[in-house]
């Protein structure tokens, strides 16, 4: 049973560790990543930078017309991830939206240049895909720890319980003077081998109260047997000799 206890109580505690930590690592990806994006964006639209040559300008980036339709005015992608990107851009709401395609996350930018709209597409290299790796990698090695931690730290709080489990398995009628071991705890382990010793003293008492009562019993009724026992053979000796 306290095996049981413990391994119920170790797997709820590595859960909501792990649930915590998870939501602590995913805020602050979410933060870490709104503040990357968000540098960004101000490096590429932040006057009086917004020019249309700027785009053009920058390295790995895609610009796409949305007026009249959508038109490719640069890519430096292949054609499939183009494709891809054209369709995203076409579904576009927000100013800004975050995107990953082909294993890459890219940033989709609407901006206004010399009053015409662009969508422009820019890769985000690996920087968010390998945070996210890093956070998941962080979440499972401490979840780890955690689960390690918490056996040793359960396993020796359950220890004089244990111990008492031991101890009680070698009571018997012939050691009723045997007791718990009361470790020096100070908390509800000690009071409960306590409790338990001084429930073993009052078994031990009232084992030792039944044992004497049995004891004078079995005086008192030895000598009536005893005396029952003589007159019986007297009589039985003088009916031989009438006979």
């Amino acid at each position: 049973m306290v095996f049981k206890a413990k391994w119920k109580i170790l797997i709820t505690q590595t859960a909501l560790f792990s649930l915590f930590l998870g939501i602590a690592l995913l805020i602050s990806y979410n933060v870490i990543s709104a503040i990357y994006v968000n540098r960004i964006i101000r490096q590429m639209v932040e006057p009086p930078l917004l020019k249309f040559e700027r785009f053009l300008k920058i390295p790995n980036i895609a610009v796409f017309a949305l007026n009249d339709g959508i038109k490719v005015v640069r890519t430096p992608f292949s054609k499939e991830l183009t494709d891809k990107l054209i369709e995203v851009a076409r579904k576009l709401k927000d100013r800004k939206t975050l995107k990953s395609l082909e294993g890459e996350d890219f940033l989709f930018l609407k901006v206004e240049i010399r009053g015409k709209e662009f969508v422009v597409v820019r890769p985000l290299g690996f920087v968010l895909h390998s945070l996210r790796r890093s956070f998941l990698f962080i979440w499972i090695v401490f979840s780890v720890v955690s689960f390690f931690l918490g056996n040793m730290v359960i396993s020796k709080v359950l220890n004089p319980i244990m111990d008492m489990i031991r101890q009680a398995r070698k009571f018997s009628g012939e050691n009723l003077g045997r007791r718990l071991p009361e470790p020096e705890t100070h908390d509800e382990f000690q009071e409960l081998a306590r409790t338990l010793n001084e429930m073993l003293d009052r078994i031990q008492k009232a084992f030792e109260r039944q044992s004497q009562f049995m004891n004078d019993v079995s005086h008192e009724l030895k000598t009536p047997l005893t005396s029952i026992l003589g007159y019986s053979e007297l009589a039985l000796r003088f009916s031989d000799r009438e006979e």
